[in-house]
């Protein structure tokens, strides 16, 4: 069996892998973007907290934290045998991803959204109308 293709539709902030696609909302998907960018280097905590969180260390040191778990949810990527992205304890976190697993062009999403994309999308759909 094959390993599924992941594609990344930055246009809807979408991780389109195998028959799921998962919708991040704006930090997360910038935390994804700042690791796919900066590969094969090791992007610091500290880093891509303050790029995306103004340095606010608490704020930002949780943020992190959910985004990763996010990311490595959307791509089925366990912490402990990474195929996406690996910890570097007590430093940060590097983009694995070989190259023939990625599909760089942005694409449409099949049928199915994972339940957090749903949820995003409601979100994101019930802020508008407020």
């Amino acid at each position: 069996m094959s390993t599924p293709i992941v594609s990344f539709d930055s246009d809807r902030h979408m991780i389109i892998y195998g028959d799921r696609s998962t919708l991040l909302p704006e930090k997360i998907w910038q935390v994804l973007e700042i690791l796919r960018s900066r590969s094969p280097d090791v992007v610091r905590r500290d880093e891509i907290i303050g790029q995306i969180w103004g340095h606010k260390t608490n704020t930002g040191d949780k943020g992190l934290n959910h985004a990763i778990w996010t990311i490595r949810r959307a791509l089925i990527d366990d912490p402990r045998r990474p195929n996406f992205i690996r910890t570097i304890p007590q430093v940060g976190y590097q983009w694995i991803a070989n190259p023939q697993q990625c599909d760089q062009k942005t694409r449409h999403a099949p049928h199915r959204i994972t339940q957090f994309g749903s949820m995003a999308a409601a979100l994101s759909v019930m802020a508008v109308v407020v």
